[in-house]
């Protein structure tokens, strides 16, 4: 059973759990075994499950929908938070130091799957690593630190994503 963190004072807990719930259903409808992954793999590898098919195995992290930040009422849809740099003082983040090969980005219609080599690629380019900003609302391209945490972030148009996906699935 996943625990709440600290900082999560409202659902990201919840939502992350039915994400996850939301895309194993849809990777199963499409003909793909799911696995569950570890308790380590999902906190040190950022594996959520394994999908498999024919001779393809796919390490997923499956992304809910997201707030500006986690006070906000709408979820923010048009932009994607990338991790840069995990909450713990020495984990690399999702997108640099985890083992998944694919990320699966929850939207309201469908989940954007897009491989890690790629976005990757695209948060290099798209981010200015000397762009800091000062509150959530600026860290679009831009490096954002929440206060009193390790992490860097950014967030980056969905739209990128979505143009260079590996592939969507509609719900």
């Amino acid at each position: 059973m996943q625990q709440r963190n600290r900082y999560d004072k409202k659902d990201c807990l919840e939502l992350g759990i039915l994400a996850e719930e939301a895309f194993k259903v849809l990777a199963t409808q499409r003909g793909w075994r799911v696995n569950e992954s570890t308790k380590f793999q999902n906190i040190n590898q950022h594996i959520d499950c394994i999908i498999e098919k024919d001779q393809d195995i796919y390490n997923v992290d499956v992304k809910s929908l997201r707030r500006r930040t986690r006070w906000d009422d709408q979820f923010e849809l048009d932009w994607t938070w990338v991790e840069l740099h995990g909450v713990r003082e020495k984990d690399p983040g999702w997108l640099f130091g985890g083992s998944a090969q694919l990320y699966a980005f929850e939207q309201p219609t469908f989940f954007v799957i897009i491989s890690r080599e790629v976005l990757q690629m695209l948060t290099t380019k798209l981010v200015n690593t000397s762009k800091i900003a000062r509150n959530a609302s600026e860290a679009k391209y831009a490096i954002y630190n929440r206060p009193g945490r390790s992490d860097i972030i950014s967030m980056i148009e969905t739209q990128h994503i979505i143009d260079n996906s590996w592939d969507i699935w509609d719900r």
